[in-house]
């Protein structure tokens, strides 16, 4: 795949109505979700003017423009912002999983799921607010429950909510001891694809993000058995993709690579994102005392877009997985220009696999 990335957008159309949320609510709802990096690469895209100086002032910007429309941004309304917030959640940033399927009919099943599932009412009515953000000091119950079921015209987006608790250091017995969170996980069917796609926010962090993918994926098998369909999986290793990336130079510019030595499991870390002429390929790891072989256990690589504008591609596996079982279960996207960038990715790096 080509460095730029500048492709036709395209946009997701809903399931359901659009626009039901007031005007603070979507904007709780982004400010929630924490990712202006992201809400600056596509506002325009969305119909909204650019953003800059940050979350606040974007927050204003877009406010401003639904209050008094403007001839110069016809586009920019509730249904607009839903829009945007719901691709933020599906696809701003995260890491995926993917269970390809064999079985006949798949797509049909997969279609009677997406059309007889039943939203948790408690989170539907709210979304795209979440109801637990880090904010009140209570203890819910961790799980995962189904929040939206979206088709955004390429394929069915299951969105859940994934909830956890986090300890407060130092609390006493006499203080509350857990702030709650919810974050939302989706699990995406490609509609000309026979596979599954878990996707886990990448601010969940490594440990509470394969709790999450665990959770998402036993509750998208328990929507399977609601359901009555029977679908076999194969979760993908995507282990050979890291050296193929790696001598793969037209495949983006590797802003970082982590080695690891094969006798003493020490790691050597080569990074370097914010020199734009910084390339990982170009470096080498040896240990001549030991005279140690490294070997790459963890490549990124990033595409030009317009402007500042960036798309990651990463490949960071469990360092015991990798080293005990030659496994790596999952891979993750930064920022994709729009959907066809997006599929076009997933599709590339499953078939390094």
């Amino acid at each position: 795949m080509a460095n730029n990335l500048n492709t036709a957008v395209a946009q997701m159309s809903h399931a359901t109505k659009s626009a039901s949320h007031s005007l603070s609510d979507l904007l709780k709802a982004l400010d929630q979700a924490d990712m202006y990096a992201y809400l600056s690469q596509i506002s325009t895209v969305y119909g909204f003017p650019p953003l800059k100086r940050g979350m606040d002032a974007a927050l204003q910007s877009i406010e401003e423009v639904i209050n008094v429309p403007s001839a110069s941004f016809p586009n920019a309304d509730l249904k607009s912002l839903s829009l945007m917030i719901d691709r933020i959640n599906i696809a701003g940033s995260h890491v995926y999983s993917i269970d390809s399927s064999q079985t006949v009919g798949f797509h049909k099943k997969i279609q009677h799921v997406f059309k007889t599932a039943v939203p948790e009412k408690k989170y539907a009515q709210k979304y795209p607010v979440k109801i637990y953000d880090g904010t009140t000091t209570k203890t819910v119950t961790p799980g995962t429950h189904l929040t939206k079921c979206l088709d955004t015209g390429d394929g069915y987006a299951f969105i859940f909510s994934y909830l956890y608790n986090v300890k407060i250091k130092g609390a006493k017995n006499s203080t509350p001891s857990n702030v709650p969170y919810q974050f939302f996980t989706t699990v995406f069917v490609p509609k000309k694809k026979k596979r599954i796609e878990y996707r886990i926010p990448r601010n969940l962090g490594k440990r509470e993000g394969s709790k999450a993918l665990t959770g998402t994926r036993n509750a998208f098998i328990d929507l399977l058995q609601i359901a009555g369909v029977n679908i076999q999986f194969n979760s993908l290793n995507f282990y050979n993709a890291i050296k193929s990336i790696l001598t793969d130079r037209k495949f983006g510019r590797a802003v970082q690579i982590v080695y690891v030595g094969d006798s003493t499991g020490s790691d050597a870390n080569m990074v370097g994102r914010s020199d734009p002429s910084f390339e990982a390929r170009d470096v080498t790891v040896e240990n001549k005392k030991r005279k140690e072989i490294y070997s790459p256990r963890m490549i990124a690589v990033r595409f030009k877009g317009t402007g500042d504008d960036f798309t990651e591609v990463g490949i960071d596996p469990n360092k015991k997985s990798w080293l005990d079982n030659k496994f790596c279960e999952d891979f993750y996207i930064d920022f994709p220009a729009d959907t066809i960038t997006l599929n076009g990715l997933i599709d590339d790096v499953i078939a390094r696999a």
